[in-house]
């Protein structure tokens, strides 16, 4: 579970970064 919620903010953090600006 804690593993899994690393990769889903790891993902979240990328997908910021691409968008620019921060996304849920």
């Amino acid at each position: 579970m804690l593993k899994k919620k690393l990769i889903w903010q790891k993902n979240k953090k990328i997908k910021k970064t691409i968008d620019g600006h921060e996304t849920i």
